[in-house]
Formats: structure tokens, sequence, C-alpha cells
């Protein structure tokens, strides 16, 4: 999803490059004009062959590395780590990650850390992260709204599931 927030009309071009232990595995392009003050998307695919699969046990990630350019200048950049995983509910067998059955054994947490409420630097989410593993924790349960981006970063990074709620999936200023 692209917004211009100019005042007259935006040609872009957009670039995807799929990077794993920093090699470009797969990329993709797209072209799209998005008017004035407008908000417009884009779809394009990339394909991995064969990916790595992000597990609890091994979470492995890779890094979708954006950018958009606008008469030849580069002038939005965004990296997102993400890992490549397959999940099912089976009435017979249950929760399967990657056709692997498992059991979750999760907490259910509100954002929040103490005195410091949500004002908390990244190393705090990673430490609440890191014990949650420790304890054994393999799926968390955000409740009611979603959680800081370095928080769910940790999640990933330390191979937690999430089950995270929300309620709007748009950039738009209402969402």
């Amino acid at each position: 999803e692209l917004r211009n927030g100019n005042y007259t009309r935006v040609d872009a071009n957009v670039i995807t490059e799929l990077l794993y232990e920093g090699k470009t595995v797969a990329s993709a392009t797209g072209e799209v004009s998005v008017a004035a003050r407008d908000t417009t998307r884009i779809d394009y695919v990339a394909r991995v062959n064969a990916p790595e699969l992000w597990d609890v046990d091994s979470p492995k990630l890779y890094v979708a590395r954006t950018r958009v350019f606008s008469n030849g200048a580069m002038t939005d950049e965004r990296l997102d780590k993400f890992g490549f995983r397959t999940i099912e509910f089976d009435a017979e067998r249950g929760f399967l990650l990657n056709g692997r059955q498992m059991k979750l054994g999760g907490i259910c947490g509100h954002e929040d850390f103490g005195l410091t409420g949500k004002a908390v630097p990244d190393n705090v989410m990673r430490h609440k992260v890191r014990m949650m593993k420790e304890m054994g924790v393999n799926a968390y349960r955000c409740a009611h709204s979603m959680q800081d981006e370095a928080f769910m970063d940790a999640f990933d990074e330390y191979g937690i599931l999430v089950m995270a709620e929300t309620r709007h999936f748009s950039s738009t200023p209402a969402h």
C-alpha cells in the first residue's frame, strides 16, 4: 500500500527483494501511479524455491527489503522480517506447524511493563520475550490490540508463535 502525500500525481517503481542470511533469494517489481493525496495498493509476486522454514525450535527469518523510486530517486525504504511456515488445524491431530504436530504452550498478555507502561526500550521487550522462551512458552496471544513492532520482532526471533488480535489492516489514518 502506497500513500502519496504530495499535491500532484506520483509515478513510482517498487522493488522488493527477499533476503536470507544477507543474500537475495527472490525479487519482484511493480509500477504504480498514485493520485495526489491518495493511497493505492500494488500487488506483485516473488517466489522462493524450497525456503528455510521458521519453527519454534529454529526460527529462520528472511528480510523483505522494499524500496520505492520516483523520478529515478529512492523515496522510501522499508525492511520487514518474516518467516516461511505452514500452519494447519486438523480435527484429529490438532495444531500442525510445518506439518509437524505440536502442542501450544502459551500465555495471553497485554503489552504492559509495570510502571513504565508502554514507554519501553526495545531491550526490555526482548528480555521479556527471552524469559517467556526460557519458561517453555511457544505461543503468545496479544490481548485486545496490536503490540509494539519490536515486541513482535522478538517473538519471531525467539521462535514464539503469535496469535495477534487486530481489527484494522490498512495504513490509513482511520486505522
